[in-house]
Parts: structure tokens; C-alpha cells; sequence
């Protein structure tokens, strides 16, 4: 009777949207918020209105009508950042995930951080993966911290290393961004899909965390690629002499010394080729050792190939 009267003032509104919580039916209670949206969602009493939404538990009936207020409300922040933080309440992984990725793309700021804060609620790797997907990633510490911290969690080597590998399709991700996305690699137990990561990341960085990634590599090959990778953007001396240390940790003589052989081409550097003789000692097979001692020593005057 109150939504009858012509404008109703800030008292009553609030005693409607208090009162809609007494509702028992979580249908009736979504339908009547949807239907009144227009009177109830004001600045007055947002709040309230929320507190209505929140009290329904059926995920569901929820769900519903969070999206519905991200499709009429599209444009008002303060609503996005409400609905993240309802969805994050929510039981179903599925649901709460559909509102998510029902927020704006251009969602940013606190909006965004609270929809990934409420994505580290999902027990569902394919539904917490989903999320950080198909979000949009924002360049802020908070949001930045926000994300990985769900993407951590993620169990699914699979999982993890799809995310890892979407991030970095991102142009202009700060050095901040690849370490983290170094560090969460590591955390991948499939050294396939942890070199993947690693190998898309050295192109663009190859700093400690990376080589750090990389000795978690149990496998020679795929150790050896990550560290290929990086030899093949000629970084720096620096770099190099990192990919070295990384490459004397392979157990296998002969994907130890093509990683050696690689460096050898690319740096004249004397610290770099001083490194170099010092990981050829570790070589215990002759021929690969001789392959990387010529290639050392070749523009030496005083070659010495032992062996």
C-alpha cells in the first residue's frame, strides 16, 4: 500500500525494504524485489534493498535477480559492486559464477576486486577458472593481489596454466604481473603445462622468479625448453648468466648442453662464457661435452677440448 502512494519518503521506503525480508517465499520475494526495482533501488536505500536481496537463500531465485539488476543498472557502479559482493554469498558454484561474468567487462576499481574476492568462494576449478578467464584484468595492486589469489587456488594443473596463459595474451602487463604469473606457475605440477606457461612468458620476461619456476621442472626436456625460450630473445647478459646456473640442474647430459650450446651462440660476455665453462664441467657425457667445449672455446686462442 506504502509503493501506492505517490512518493513515498525515505522512512517508508525503508520500512518497505525491511519488511520484504519477511517474505518466506524466496520466489515471491525475488519477484516483488524486480517488480519495484524502480521505486526500491534509490541511493536513499540501496542498501536495505540489498539487505532484501541478501536474505534470499534459494541461489537460484538470487541469481535471477542479481542479473537483472546488472542488466538494468548496467551503468551504475555502486550496484555492480553490490551484486559481486551478494554473489559471493551465494552456494552454488555455477550461479555464482553466472553473476560474475554477468558484471560489465569494463568493471574496474572496487567493483572488480570484490567479484574476484567473491571467485575465491567457488570450490569448482572449472567454474573459479571461468571467472578469471572471461575477466576483465585490471593493473592495480589490490586487483592484482585479488586475482592471483584465486588463481593459486586453483587445483587443476590445466585449470591454472589456461588462466596463466589468457593473462598473458594482455598487452602491457607491469613486471609486478609477470612475476606473479612466474610464481603461480611454479605452483603447477605438470611440467608440461608449467613449461607451457614458462615459454610463453619468456618472451616478454626473464627475471629471477622464471628460472626460480623453471628448476621446479622435473622433466629435462620440458626444463630445457623454458630455458630455450629464453635464450632465443637474446636478453641480457644477466639473464643469460641465470639460464645458465638453471641449465647445469638438468639431470640429461644432452638437453643440458643444447640449452649451453644455445648461450654459447648467442653471448660473448665474459662473465656469461666463464659460466659456461663452469656448467661444461658437469657434462658427464664426452660427446656432449666436447660439443659444448668447441663451441666455448672456438674463438679462443687458447682452446683446450679435454675428453
Amino acid at each position: 500500500q506504502l509503493l501506492e502512494q505517490s512518493n513515498p519518503n525515505t522512512s517508508e521506503l525503508q520500512r518497505i525494504t525491511d519488511s520484504i525480508c519477511k517474505i518466506s517465499s524466496d520466489n515471491d520475494k525475488a519477484d516483488f524485489l524486480i517488480a519495484h526495482q524502480r521505486d526500491l533501488l534509490t541511493d536513499a536505500v540501496r542498501s536495505s534493498y540489498f539487505r532484501s536481496v541478501n536474505s534470499i537463500h534459494s541461489d537460484s531465485d538470487r541469481r535471477r535477480l542479481l542479473i537483472h539488476l546488472l542488466e538494468t543498472e548496467s551503468n551504475d557502479p555502486e550496484t555492480a559492486r553490490l551484486v559481486a559482493l551478494s554473489a559471493k554469498e551465494m552456494n552454488s558454484d555455477s550461479d555464482k559464477a553466472d553473476v560474475l561474468l554477468a558484471l560489465p567487462s569494463s568493471t574496474s576499481g572496487k567493483t572488480g576486486c570484490a567479484m574476484l574476492t567473491a571467485a575465491r568462494n567457488i570450490q569448482s576449478d572449472s567454474d573459479k577458472a571461468r571467472v578469471l578467464h572471461d575477466t576483465a584484468f585490471v593493473e592495480s595492486v589490490e586487483c592484482r593481489d585479488a586475482y592471483f589469489a584465486v588463481a593459486n587456488l586453483l587445483n587443476s594443473d590445466s585449470d591454472r596454466a589456461a588462466v596463466l596463459q589468457n593473462l598473458l595474451t594482455h598487452a602491457s602487463l607491469t613486471p609486478e604481473t609477470y612475476r606473479e604469473i612466474a610464481k603461480s606457475a611454479k605452483g603447477i605440477n605438470s611440467d608440461n603445462d608449467k613449461a607451457n606457461v614458462l615459454s610463453t612468458e619468456a618472451v616478454r620476461y626473464s627475471e629471477a622468479p622464471l628460472f626460480e619456476a623453471a628448476d621446479t621442472i622435473q622433466s629435462a626436456n620440458d626444463h630445457a625448453r623454458v630455458l630455450k625460450a629464453v635464450v632465443d630473445q637474446t636478453p641480457s647478459p644477466a639473464a643469460l648468466l641465470e639460464a645458465v646456473k638453471s641449465a647445469s640442474n638438468i639431470p640429461d647430459d644432452n638437453e643440458k648442453a643444447e640449452v649451453l650450446l644455445a648461450i654459447a651462440k648467442r653471448s660473448n660476455d665474459p662473465a656469461v662464457r666463464s659460466a659456461l665453462q663452469q656448467a661444461c664441467e658437469k657434462i658427464n657425457s664426452d660427446n656432449d661435452y666436447r660439443r659444448v667445449a668447441s663451441a666455448i672455446f672456438q674463438h679462443s686462442d687458447n682452446a683446450t677440448v679435454a675428453r
